[in-house]
């Protein structure tokens, strides 16, 4: 079982990174065999595929905010409920809702579902 405390810190200071849009900041906190999946997009494997991904998505957006309604540490899993706030590069904005799931947080390895 993880610290529930220091698991729901080190989300929160990922969707940190994600709202700077500072891909290196959020490449330090997974691990190097990250597994995660972002929507219906194919599942990604390993540090550098999710910087590359990371890198892209950081790049077809303006801006990006995560606003957590809920969080709760569960076992090794960390949920996150929120509204998504995108800020396109044509100045077209759009909220969604959104709730991810992280599993391994701190550990030798991370897995997570956006």
């Amino acid at each position: 079982m993880q610290d529930n405390e220091s698991a729901e810190a080190q989300v929160r200071k990922a969707f940190a990174a994600l709202d700077a849009l500072d891909v290196a900041v959020l490449a330090a906190l997974v691990s190097d065999d990250i597994h995660t999946r972002l929507g219906n997009s194919e599942p990604v494997d390993g540090k550098e595929a999710f910087v590359k991904t990371a890198e892209g998505f950081a790049a077809s957006i303006a801006a990006v905010r995560h606003e957590i309604h809920s969080l709760w540490a569960i076992d090794d899993a960390v949920i996150a409920e929120m509204d998504v706030h995108y800020k396109r590069h044509d100045g077209k904005e759009l909220t969604l809702p959104c709730c991810n799931t992280f599993r391994e947080i701190g550990r030798a390895s991370c897995r997570e579902r956006v």
